[in-house]
């Protein structure tokens, strides 16, 4: 799996289009709604971003992010985070973005 981290102001509509709607699939949980990104931007200011896994060209999952003092966030102000992701498959992306990320910018908080 090889993943990528994607500024939403930066997207092509298609591949927009093709994260949302895997991650409209794959939400189960109220912090996991594409909502909280639009919140964020909207009310704060703060720039939103996804880190999505991809395998042969086929989403495995993803997670919202967002810029909080030169810090990528996963979902700020709120203590419990999923990985939007097919089953089976949250740790595996979660390790590709470990492996991705720049640890010192990334702050991941999940219960």
């Amino acid at each position: 799996m090889t993943g990528k981290i994607i500024s939403l102001d930066k997207i092509s509509t298609a591949e927009k289009q093709k994260l949302f709607s895997f991650w409209e699939e794959h939400t189960s949980h109220l912090f996991q709604d594409k909502t909280w990104l639009a919140v964020f931007n909207t009310a704060y200011q703060q720039k939103s971003y996804l880190f999505y896994g991809e395998e042969q060209h086929k989403i495995k999952g993803l997670l919202p992010l967002v810029e909080v003092k030169k810090k990528l966030v996963a979902l700020p102000f709120i203590d419990y985070t999923l990985v939007v992701a097919e089953p089976e498959q949250e740790v595996e992306v979660l390790n590709n973005l470990s492996q991705t990320i720049d640890k010192q910018k990334f702050l991941l908080r999940m219960l």
